[in-house]
Order: structure tokens, then sequence, then C-alpha cells
């Protein structure tokens, strides 16, 4: 999806880094990443916006033009604080405190992940 389009990737995640690591190695993305930031990397966690921001920097990419993909309430509040635009994708235990919120339109909210990439290339072939 996004390195189609020649998007760099970052990760920004409120697990620790060992866990994250094991994850990425378990599930052989450790190369996915252009830039790993972890709840050990920042002093505030979601919904501050500091992760985001940090991620965005390291990816030397404007926040405006960052699209992040979160799947909470305070991942997508962390996101919106920071200036990216934002697409959530729920999970069983987060669709209905995300549709609830009312921080994003439902066009940005993707309940069937098999939407998820179509949605991205969709939103980044309109420059979104």
């Amino acid at each position: 999806m996004s390195r189609r389009a020649g998007c760099r990737l970052a990760l920004a995640t409120m697990s620790h880094c060992e866990q994250t690591r094991a994850i990425l190695e378990a599930l052989e993305m450790t190369s996915t990443f252009d830039f790993v930031a972890t709840r050990d990397d920042v002093e505030q966690p979601k919904p501050d916006p500091e992760i985001c921001v940090l991620a965005a920097h390291h990816l030397a990419v404007p926040p405006k033009e960052t699209l992040a993909l979160e799947d909470s309430p305070s991942g997508v509040k962390s996101a919106l604080a920071a200036g990216l635009s934002v697409v959530a994708v729920t999970t069983p235990l987060t669709r209905d405190h995300i549709h609830q919120s009312n921080l994003l339109p439902p066009e940005r909210i993707v309940d069937n992940h098999a939407e998820v990439i179509p949605l991205f290339d969709r939103l980044l072939g309109a420059g979104d």
C-alpha cells in the first residue's frame, strides 16, 4: 500500500520497546518501518500527541502530510492533536468506543480490516 506510493512508515505504540521488538520479530516485520517509537521513547502516553509528533519528525514529514492508522480513541485523539490525518481501524474491543466518540467522520472509520488498504490507497491518491 504505502510502499507502492513511496511513503515512509512509522510505528508509534504505547507498548514498551522490548515487547514491541518481540512482536515485530515474531511477525517478521522488523524491517517494515522506517522508525519505531514506543512508550519508552516519550514522557506522556497517548492521548498526548508527543509520540505522534516524534514519529512524524523522524520521518521528516510535516504532520499535515502524515496519515495515521489508529485502533483506539486515545490513539485517534493523539494523532488528531498532533495535526495528523487519521483513519481508525476498529477492533471488537474498540469498535463501539470509536464510533461513539465522534472524533472522526464515519468515512474515516473502518470496521472491516479488508477495507484498510483500499481506503489508504484512495486517500493517498487524493493527496489527503
